[in-house]
Formats: structure tokens, sequence, C-alpha cells
């Protein structure tokens, strides 16, 4: 079972509860055998006495560490190269309860939980307050989200690559370094709450997920083709504001800051000059804003 921690930090405005993992992929792992784990090990209970917004979501919660080397494996490394931290809703009511969605942020670094839980598609979320606004809000509690996600679909928040939020292990050299451990990590999920392996799987990503979450998608698909472990029945995916193609998005930003006046033309000049150097690879130009 996950202890439940309070811990205030004064954050971009708002109060972050974090949780305390109790159960982790290392733990009971020994020289001679796989660790085992039930789903009862990753409950998460009474989190809404930590913050009330929780009370709002009707459903159940499971939060916790699983290794990025399959559990079942014969190979299987003791201790694992490392773990990836999830935070999975369970809505007892949903519009489309076959399915489960997963989440990722981009970055590359940046928590799913930070973002994704706190800001964006979980069932709470920090205050949200009218532009311009200059009150302190470090002291505020989160707040039910209305849009939550979860209304619709079962929802699975990954804090990967290794070295985000909670999660540990090497860092990824490549998208298939990052797709192989993520794969790992969805067998090993698939282990501990089997009831979600016949469920549609989406995945949903923004910023630089839209690197993440095709090449994950792919790993899907070509191990659903030729792998050995179970099908995963991979439906869709979906990206946000997407980082997918540097050369051709690096201008274009450039441009729209411009456009929307949120920069001048000496600036937008400046930015394109230092960008092409960039492009070519040489040393960058000193910095337009000075």
């Amino acid at each position: 079972m996950v202890s439940i921690v309070q811990s205030r930090i004064p954050l971009v405005g708002f109060v972050i509860t974090t949780i305390a993992v109790g159960a982790s992929g290392s733990q009971n792992a020994d020289s001679s055998s796989r660790p085992i784990h039930t789903r009862d090990e990753f409950l998460v209970q009474g989190l809404d006495e930590v913050e009330s917004a929780f009370r709002e979501f009707n459903g159940t919660m499971y939060a916790g560490l699983l290794p990025i080397d399959v559990m079942d494996d014969d190979d299987y490394v003791d201790p694992p190269r490392g773990e990836f931290m999830f935070w999975l809703f369970q809505p007892n009511n949903a519009s489309a309860m076959d399915t489960l969605t997963i989440w990722l942020n981009g970055g590359p670094g940046c928590s799913s939980f930070m973002a994704g839980v706190l800001f964006e598609c979980a069932p709470v979320t920090a205050p949200h307050h009218r532009a311009g606004y200059e009150g302190s809000t470090s002291d505020e509690p989160l707040q039910p989200n209305e849009w939550a996600w979860t209304r619709a679909t079962n929802m699975l928040f990954v804090e990967q690559p290794g070295g985000v939020g909670f999660s540990h292990g090497p860092t990824p050299k490549t998208e298939f370094d990052i797709s192989s451990d993520f794969y790992n990590f969805l067998v090993n999920f698939y282990q501990i709450f089997p009831d979600f392996l016949p469920k549609r799987l989406f995945i949903f990503g923004e910023s630089y997920a839209g690197y993440y979450v095709p090449s994950i998608a792919h790993k899907i698909y070509r191990e659903n083709k030729y792998g050995t472990y179970s099908l995963m029945h991979l439906s869709g995916i979906g990206l946000g504001n997407a980082w997918m193609d540097a050369l051709q998005q690096g201008p274009v930003v450039i441009d729209y800051a411009w456009w929307h006046g949120m920069i001048d033309s000496t600036t937008r000049n400046g930015l394109h000059d230092v960008w092409e150097q960039c492009r070519m690879g040489g040393e960058s130009l000193p910095s337009p804003f000075h």
C-alpha cells in the first residue's frame, strides 16, 4: 500500500502534494527470484486527507514504481536498471470504461505529475486565475477539475524517462532506448493490473512527447507483431503542441511570437540569425537580447 506524506512546497503559486512510494520493484527482489507484486501494494489511500480536492474523484488510485526490466524475464536484472513512477486513476463510472489512456509530458525532463496531473487532465488541478493576477497562491489547495479526462477513461500518468520526477534509471540516448524501457514498464504494469490488458489503449502527450508517443506506439506495434508478450490493444495516439521536427518548427516559433506581438522585429531577426547558425552547426551569434 502506498503511504501518503504531506509536503507543502510553494512552487509556481500553489501547493504540491507528494506521494511517498511504498511499492517498488526492487524492494522484494533478491538474487534468486524476481519480485512478486499485487495491485494492493500500489493502492493509494488517505490522499483526500492531504488535499480535499481528491474527495471529488469517484474511483480508485494506484501509484508506485515499476522496473524498466521485465519482471518475468529469465534475464531479470537485480537490482533493476531503473524504475518508472506511475499514477493510475481508475474511475468507477466513465463514458468509456473499456479504455486506458496514458498521458506523457515532454521536456525532455518534464514530470507528468507536475504538469499532467496538477495542471491539465487529472481529477485535480491547480487554482486558475485571471491574467495578471498578483495574489499569493502558495498556500492555496488544489481544486477539483471539472474537465478531468477521468470522466471519459481510465488514466495512467507516467514519469519517464529515467531521472524525471520520482523515476530513476539510465539516461536514454535514443528514442529506441526510451520506447524499449517504456514497453518493458508496460509489460510489468499489465502483470500487476491484468484487467487493463483487454482495454483499448490510447497514448497522448504534448511538447517533446511528440517524439515519445510515436516511438512508443511503434514499439508496441512491432512487439504485437513479432514479440512474445501479451498483445497490447493499441487503438490510437494523440499529440498536442507537439515538438516533432526542429528544422521546421524552430523558425516558425520565432515568427509566431513576432506575429502575436511577443517580440519586436529586431529580436525576431536576431533570433533567426542565431537559429541559422544552430542549423548550420556553427557557433551561435551573440544573444539578440543584449
